[in-house]
């Protein structure tokens, strides 16, 4: 009844961006760990979101994912590329739905409380652009995709029928 297994997000320091950082965690994770570990690289070289990691050296390596974590990866040329050179290797994009550009400055999701008490508020349009465009990308890729930390139910009512829409025309059913 107990966890049996993490994944190792690469947002650490320094960040799993490295072949020798995925071959170091594995390692240290089979002689000392009582449970699995999958350790996840990094989608772009120090979360910065402009220049890839290697992603068939980290995924023979044994990285079984690739994230920038808490950072979304902004620019669509360099997530499309992402998806691209993911899909040959089968590994899971995982991206933090944020449209940083509508995001910045808030402290807590837009609404009333956020209001009442004094907080700038971001707007759950931050989630769903950012989750509709990269749609569109596994659409156009093809490639597997995970969308981490939803905290809005706009963002969740947006995704549901259009994850099942893209199961649907990639035969994923």
């Amino acid at each position: 009844g107990g966890v049996t297994s993490l994944a190792c997000m690469p947002n650490t320091d320094p960040v799993i961006d490295q072949i020798a950082l995925i071959e170091f965690i594995a390692r240290r994770a089979r002689e000392t760990s009582l449970v699995k570990i999958y350790p996840i690289a990094a989608i772009t070289r120090g979360l910065e979101g402009h220049e890839l990691t290697e992603f068939g050296r980290l995924a023979e390596a044994g990285a079984h994912g690739f994230s920038d974590a808490d950072r979304a990866v902004s620019d669509s040329k360099v997530m499309l590329r992402a998806l691209t050179y993911s899909k040959p290797f089968g590994r899971l994009i995982m991206q933090h739905p944020e449209d940083h550009s509508l995001t910045a400055g808030g402290l807590m999701n837009a609404g009333a409380l956020a209001t009442r008490l004094g907080l700038s508020g971001m707007p759950a349009e931050g989630e769903v652009i950012m989750i509709e465009r990269d749609l569109r990308l596994v659409e156009h890729s093809g490639a597997l995709y995970h969308v981490a930390h939803l905290s809005t139910a706009a963002a969740i009512a947006f995704s549901g029928p259009l994850v099942y829409l893209l199961h649907t025309r990639l035969g994923l059913d």
